[in-house]
């Protein structure tokens, strides 16, 4: 199984994040991704067994316990990437609570001597990939904002040849809104 831990985003922002992605592909061509897959990431696991999930389980519920809920804003789109290999993304605003979480979970998965992905954390929901760049110019937008509740373990997979992420465990988050 493919893994990575990451936040679901509420239906309304994934809405508002659908019109941006319509109006970005009548600009700018690229494979874009389905809704059903817009996601914050906070660390890629990778290729695991079926024997990592409940260790993996564990830890969430133990980061989770000890976090509370907190507010992120979407404010920009962006890109990564080179030549016709450019990532088109919902840039997320500056949170010192996200970043806090992103290095909390990075440290639980160093604790547990668990491999990920360990590119520095740049929080963003992925709209789009195979983008030339540079990008085109793109409308302003009013920000989306949401409020993080839940750390969610995702298997990445293909069904039918669409790719999926499934929702293997959800830990909420137990501390109210700072």
């Amino acid at each position: 199984m493919r893994l990575f831990i990451g936040l679901a985003l509420p239906s309304d922002v994934r809405e508002g994040l659908v019109i941006l992605a319509a109006r970005a592909a009548g600009k700018q061509p690229g494979r874009f991704v389905p809704s059903a897959l817009y996601h914050l990431t906070l660390a890629y696991l990778g290729e695991r067994g079926c024997a990592a999930i409940e260790t993996l389980c564990l830890m969430l519920a133990r980061v989770s316990s000890q976090q509370a809920t907190f507010r992120v804003t979407i404010d920009h789109l962006a890109s990564f990437g080179f030549g016709s290999h450019g990532l088109l993304y919902a840039s997320v605003a500056p949170s010192s609570a996200l970043t806090a979480l992103a290095a909390n979970v990075r440290a639980q998965l160093d604790s547990l001597s668990e491999v990920y992905a360990s590119e520095t954390f740049v929080p963003h929901i992925t709209l789009a990939r195979k983008v030339p760049l540079p990008l085109a110019s793109f409308d302003e937008f009013a920000p989306l904002g949401c409020t993080m509740n839940a750390l969610t373990l995702y298997n990445s997979t293909r069904e039918g040849g669409a790719l999926q992420y499934l929702p293997l465990y959800q830990a909420k988050f137990q501390l109210p809104e700072e």
